[in-house]
């Protein structure tokens, strides 16, 4: 799968922005990259001009590899960029300059003869492990690739290649070209190149990641007590402005929502919020979450019906965030 995110979190970006979830896959069964096998991903349906949300290298482990996305050979079409963390390998394609793609086609492999060739040389993308069809065109797009057999320091060879369609401003294809990431060129008599990639290692965690506490614990140790002062309130302030909302950091979690979709998030946006200011840990779906009510609230005010479409995806995201406070997810409550 392309997206790794929870079930909760998947309802709020199907919400948010639309992703239909009537797509097909069709996957042959897991194999080692350079096993053999092909995956055929029959990529999810987007409104034209929208990009998919990708996983991010901010987490990678080590060096990021970014080489560039050559179209006909000599044209700037984009970047590919390769990364790792403990499991995943990644290959994120993005194009620039009007440029999109049609299709795309990753191949890793041990050495370069683990990637399917011709007799000459040429790489035969028809055989490549993981291939996708891009309807309507893509401008960016992440392969996630099990690291199964592949440790810190082992070398693969990484052969990417896109079909890509210049598009004008009337969303017109005025040029078609064939993309390679950059790199050493194939045995072959075409053009086509592949990235050399070392698999990074990853480093362990110095700390435990801290423990969560819920909208119940702020509320009682602010500077308005009772209970003792925690100074993690410093970072926010209770008497800062909650948005656009006529309360405050502090008095927002003292509302009762009352189906009152804009407090439901808040309350759960706040305690999270104090609790990652305070060191706690996260995980791709929290940051998602915050990230996602931070602009959900900038574009929001308080009186939004939780059964709203828009009060659907910010009680989806408060669920994330209750899951986090309360130790679900994340390093755990606090005892």
């Amino acid at each position: 799968m392309v997206l790794k995110y929870s079930k909760a979190l998947f309802m709020a970006l199907f919400l948010l922005v639309g992703i239909s979830v009537s797509s097909a896959y069709a996957f042959v069964p897991e194999h080692l990259p350079g096993q053999g096998g092909v995956k055929v991903i029959d990529v999810e349906r987007h409104p034209q001009g929208e990009t998919q949300r990708m996983p991010s290298p901010a987490e990678a482990c080590g060096d990021i590899t970014t080489t560039t996305l050559y179209a006909g050979q000599h044209i700037n079409s984009g970047s590919v960029t390769i990364w790792n963390d403990a499991d995943t390998l990644y290959v994120q394609f993005a194009t620039v300059d009007g440029w999109t793609m049609v299709e795309t086609h990753v191949h890793v492999g041990e050495t370069l003869a683990d990637v399917p060739t011709t007799p000459a040389g040429n790489p035969k993308i028809g055989l490549f492990d993981y291939q996708t069809q891009h309807d309507p065109a893509v401008t960016e797009f992440t392969y996630e690739i099990p690291l199964d057999g592949f440790v810190g320091g082992d070398s693969l060879v990484v052969a990417a290649h896109a079909s890509l369609a210049l598009v004008d401003d009337n969303g017109d294809v005025i040029q078609t070209e064939t993309g390679w990431a950059d790199g050493p060129d194939f045995p072959g008599n075409s053009w086509a190149t592949y990235v050399e990639f070392t698999v990074q290692e990853c480093e362990e965690e110095d700390d435990d990641g801290g423990c969560s506490l819920t909208q119940g614990y702020w509320r009682t140790h602010s500077t308005y007590g009772p209970a003792p002062y925690d100074e993690t309130w410093a970072t926010v302030g209770e008497d800062t402005a909650f948005f656009s909302s006529p309360e405050t950091w502090y008095s927002a979690l003292w509302v009762s929502p009352e189906g009152d979709a804009y407090y439901i998030l808040a309350q759960q946006y706040i305690a999270a919020t104090l609790n990652v200011n305070g060191g706690t840990s996260t995980t791709a779906d929290v940051d998602a979450a915050l990230s996602l009510a931070t602009n959900w609230f900038n574009s929001h005010d308080p009186g939004v019906p939780a059964s709203s479409a828009d009060g659907q995806v910010a009680v989806a995201l408060s669920e994330i965030l209750d899951a986090y406070n309360n130790g679900e997810i994340g390093p755990g409550h606090c005892d």
